[in-house]
């Protein structure tokens, strides 16, 4: 049986603030004011860039927590771990849950990662590293969420990016730029951005909040006289990971059949229309990327 516990985070307990009812300090009191937490599995390339590009949007810090990784990611985040900005949770998913119950081990983990970062993270994003944060009009993810302080948990929209027709990135290139085409039909699941000691039931696209806590839907598309968010979701990466990687992944978790039409559905299914949304944040990532290297 799956244990919902995770290992203990590194963060000092001592520093908590309790939840509501429980006598706790103010909100923006909290250790951290937004950190990011999820699964992960042979994700080594892409890595660097999503950990940099949040890293701009505000992002403190990355619980990452390694399912049967057998890449080497290790050597990718080691400067990151080193520097306290990543902790690498090692919590494979157990064989009973392998396959098509992939999602209750998922759904388990994020239940176990809002528990342990109650009271020691404001926000905690629960995307995966696929998923990229990307403001419509504020500066950074952070600047976004303090306009909504009184929420205890923000709904973002998915934006499902395709190969944009790149057979493998090259050294160098950047995901977020080479991948500007995705889908023209707006799809409803998104991520959640919550504040753990409001969350009662954490969820793979929602979470149930504590009585009390509202959830907020933020727009997705800039519109005059407001700013929003959306998740771009680089689902197929480059042609190279969807087939090799994505698409058996898939196969493995969500019972599909890789017929060639299948496999030709994916490759072209997500690049309807161009979307250059993320280029604002591209030169500040550039330069994040650089000083990493």
């Amino acid at each position: 049986m799956l244990r919902e516990s995770l290992p203990s985070s590194d963060l000092d307990h001592s520093q908590r603030n309790g939840g509501p009812g429980e006598g706790a300090a103010p909100e923006r009191h909290f250790p951290l004011d937004l950190a990011i937490g999820c699964t992960f599995r042979n994700e080594a390339r892409f890595l660097r860039e999503w950990i940099e590009f949040h890293r701009l949007m505000g992002v403190q810090r990355f619980f990452l927590v390694d399912d049967r990784s057998d890449d080497d990611y290790r050597d990718v985040v080691k400067p990151y771990v080193d520097e306290g900005v990543v902790q690498v949770i090692e919590k494979p998913c157990p064989p009973a849950y392998a396959g098509r119950r992939w999602n209750q081990y998922q759904h388990l983990v994020l239940g176990g990662l809002c528990r342990e970062l109650r009271g020691a993270v404001r926000w905690l994003a629960l995307v995966d590293v696929d998923e990229f944060l990307v403001p419509t009009v504020a500066s950074t993810v952070i600047e976004f969420l303090s306009e909504h302080e009184e929420a205890g948990a923000v709904h973002v929209e998915w934006r499902m990016f395709g190969t944009s027709g790149v057979r493998r990135l090259g050294t160098g290139e950047l995901l977020t730029e080479r991948m500007c085409r995705r889908m023209a039909a707006r799809p409803n699941p998104g991520k959640s951005i919550v504040k753990p000691h409001r969350v009662a039931e954490a969820g793979i696209h929602r979470c149930e909040l504590l009585p009390g806590s509202a959830y907020v839907t933020v727009p997705a598309d800039p519109a005059p006289g407001r700013g929003g968010m959306r998740v771009h979701h680089y689902w197929t990466r480059d042609e190279e990971f969807l087939l090799g990687t994505k698409l058996p992944r898939a196969a493995e978790t969500k019972g599909w059949e890789l017929t060639p039409e299948a496999v030709d559905f994916h490759r072209t299914a997500y690049d309807d229309v161009e979307d250059r949304q993320i280029r604002r944040f591209l030169p500040g990532l550039r330069e994040r990327l650089g000083r990493a290297r």
